[in-house]
Parts: C-alpha cells; sequence; structure tokens
C-alpha cells in the first residue's frame, strides 16, 4: 500500500504557474515594445513638424525683409 499526501500536486503545479507568469511577462514585454515604438514615431513626426515649422518662418522672415525678391545668404 501506497500513500501519498496532498504535495506532490502542488509541486506539480508550481512550475505550470510559473510557465504561466513568464509567458505573461513576456507578452507584457512585447506590448510595452509596440507601444514604445508607436510613440518614438509620434516623437519622429513631431519634430518633422516642428523642423518644417521653422524652416516655413525662417523662409517667411527672409521674403518679409527681402521684397524684391533678391536671393541673400
Amino acid at each position: 500500500m501506497h500513500v501519498t499526501s496532498g504535495g506532490g500536486m502542488l509541486i506539480g503545479f508550481i512550475p505550470i504557474l510559473m510557465l504561466l507568469v513568464y509567458a505573461l511577462l513576456i507578452g507584457l514585454g512585447i506590448y510595452l515594445l509596440l507601444l514604445l515604438i508607436q510613440l518614438a514615431k509620434r516623437g519622429v513626426e513631431l519634430l518633422d513638424l516642428q523642423i518644417a515649422e521653422k524652416r516655413r518662418a525662417r523662409r517667411d522672415d527672409m521674403n518679409r525683409d527681402d521684397p524684391g525678391g533678391n536671393d541673400v545668404q
């Protein structure tokens, strides 16, 4: 006759729980990476808009200072 306690079932459950936690952490890491990439894309677009606006402002200032259309450099 073989007597077992309920501890064997708990020992078998812990690795499965750890695998689920690891899978959850990996999934969360991938999701956060995608969010970071999306944020970086938006930052680059914003920077491009700011550069274009600054160039436009400089061009407008140059045209206002030189109404004859002569290129001054």
